[in-house]
């Protein structure tokens, strides 16, 4: 009969994952900003948490009600905060808009929370799909990261904008016309 035990490389590794699964919160003596050499300092101010509407459903006359995704339906503080976050990028405010599910606000289907976009100078964006982004990703656990992945996802849909407008604007995410 053999007897295995483990190797110094399996030890390692589960030691290794051990670590890296801990959040940064929870650790106070290890996570992932250490490998990488990006920690956020002691004193920095705490993470921007993104707060949405509760239980957003579609009310229609043809079927039951319908939950919908909750990062479209961010409040107006954090629709407020993630165009502050986004003023350097030409965020310059937020309205509310009626959800958009099932023809823009029109017709007999309608829900129980508005959405809240960013208005840009050449395009307007819902509010809580950026807002998600610092849900997804906080900056304790990444600094930096989910400002510059909004970055990149605001490039992206002002190239999508730019090349095809009207594949755009079905999506929910309209260009802004000159009055």
């Amino acid at each position: 009969m053999t007897r295995r035990f483990a190797t110094p490389v399996t030890l390692a590794l589960l030691v290794v994952l051990a670590l890296v699964s801990v959040q940064p919160a929870q650790a106070g003596f290890f996570s992932l900003c250490h490998l990488w050499g990006n920690c956020p300092p002691k004193d920095a101010p705490p993470d921007f948490v993104p707060t949405f509407e509760k239980d957003v459903m579609l009310l229609s006359p043809f079927h039951p009600p319908s939950p919908r995704n909750r990062w479209y339906f961010a409040t107006q503080e954090t629709a407020d905060k993630t165009c502050e976050l986004l003023k350097s990028d030409g965020c310059q405010k937020t309205i509310e808009q009626p959800c958009s599910s099932g023809g823009g606000g029109t017709g007999p289907n309608v829900c129980t929370a508005p959405e809240r976009m960013l208005v840009f100078a050449d395009i307007i964006l819902n509010a809580g799909l950026y807002a998600s982004i610092w849900e997804r990703n906080p900056d304790s656990y990444s600094p930096g990261w989910p400002i510059k992945l909004a970055r990149m996802q605001l490039k992206a849909d002002r190239a999508v904008l730019a090349a095809e407008p009207r594949r755009f604007s079905l999506h929910g995410i309209a260009p802004v016309r000159n009055q």
